[in-house]
């Protein structure tokens, strides 16, 4: 592995051993991380009390139609009830390659020099999150093909790169249904 930063943890296979393999061995995933895992994450997996964490989920004024609830806390004991589907996906870091750039013409780039091994090919196994907000949302279902909403993605810790703060990001509602 190439190892860009190590705290927190950010490292990527060399690229030549990315095409060895249909299906990206979990030895050559990329590291990209923008803050330390948690030391409580760390001895959760250990303990393997990671069951118990809790995934929360909230709907922002405006999706939800009154009286509906906005708030439900859901553990990942609960998440792993629902059906499990298994998809074959490319996982990439936005900035792969970005080490390209910063010989061309334009300003330096800025972030982590990564080559291009910050991609892989993976079966992700879990439930499919429009199956997890429709049972806690079923009104959401009419909202299926609005362009008004997004699903958010937040850490619950300050995540320690650029300014600081929470990590995150999201994606149009449309595609979670």
């Amino acid at each position: 592995m190439i190892t860009h930063t190590s705290s927190p943890l950010n490292a990527e296979p060399d690229s030549t051993s990315l095409i060895q393999n249909d299906v990206t061995p979990t030895s050559l995933l990329f590291h990209r991380n923008h803050g330390p895992v948690p030391s409580d994450a760390r001895a959760a997996v250990e303990r393997n009390t990671a069951q118990r964490w809790d995934v929360l989920f909230q709907l922002e004024q405006g999706v939800v139609p009154a009286p509906q609830q906005v708030e439900k806390e859901v553990t990942v004991s609960r998440l792993k009830q629902y059906e499990t589907v298994h998809e074959d996906i490319a996982l990439q870091c936005a900035g792969n390659r970005r080490a390209l750039y910063a010989h061309s013409e334009d300003p330096a780039t800025q972030g982590i020099p990564w080559q291009e091994g910050t991609i892989a090919n993976i079966v992700w196994t879990g439930c499919l999150l429009r199956t997890v907000l429709l049972d806690l949302f079923p009104f959401l279902e009419s909202k299926a093909n609005d362009e008004d909403w997004h699903v958010v993605f937040e850490s619950t810790q300050d995540c320690g790169e650029d300014e600081g703060g929470l990590f995150g990001g999201s994606i149009p509602g449309r595609m979670a249904m």
